[in-house]
């Protein structure tokens, strides 16, 4: 799979003996290591879709440490080599990996499997509950509209969940428009 541009994936390691197991995360001399702004876990019950949103400046660093997510990346950024790309990645127990996500990628996950899923994040900022660096996507169109390019790429990558998620064009406002020109807003309450 062709990743996106600053997209890293670590496999990891799991090393296990009579006690139990250990896995590394991440380390500071790994080669995607930027700095430590946090960490924590979140939580998707089986079936549920969380995200659809990207930071400005935060990279964050994705691993499943329980159940299995389906995280998907969509590469949005004006003048990237790989604009326009999605990334799938099935991770957790049963393919345990890192997956680093830069700034500007629109990302979002969907636990699978029939227990909750659970994520570790260490992004390289601290969240800031005055001036969160979130910007999420809110659509404001109809997701039946039969127009609607994201369908053509919701068929040609079998994402199912992406239905509803608009892709936008990022402006001084915090508004824009997605692929179909349909408006969308950076929500970040």
């Amino acid at each position: 799979m062709k990743l996106i541009q600053g997209v890293h994936v670590k496999p990891l390691k799991v090393i296990a003996d009579e006690r139990g197991y250990l896995m590394e995360m991440m380390r500071n001399d790994d080669p995607f290591f930027q700095r430590f702004g946090q960490s924590y876990v979140s939580v998707a019950y089986p079936g549920v879709v969380k995200g659809w949103h990207f930071h400005k400046v935060q990279t964050d660093h994705f691993v499943i440490v329980k159940g299995m997510m389906k995280v998907v990346l969509y590469d949005q950024r004006e003048g990237s080599p790989t604009k326009g790309l999605i990334n799938e990645f099935f991770m957790g127990e049963r393919n345990p990996i890192l997956v680093t996500i830069p700034p500007g990628v629109v990302h979002g996950m969907k636990g699978i499997g029939t227990e909750p899923a659970m994520l570790v994040n260490v992004p390289t900022e601290t969240y800031k509950y005055d001036q969160p660096d979130e910007f999420r996507i809110v659509r404001r169109q109809k997701s039946a509209e039969r127009n609607d390019p994201l369908a053509v790429i919701v068929a040609a990558v079998r994402i199912d969940f992406l239905r509803g998620a608009g892709f936008p064009g990022d402006d001084e406002s915090g508004h824009g428009r997605s692929r179909s020109g349909a408006a969308i807003t950076h929500d970040t309450a």
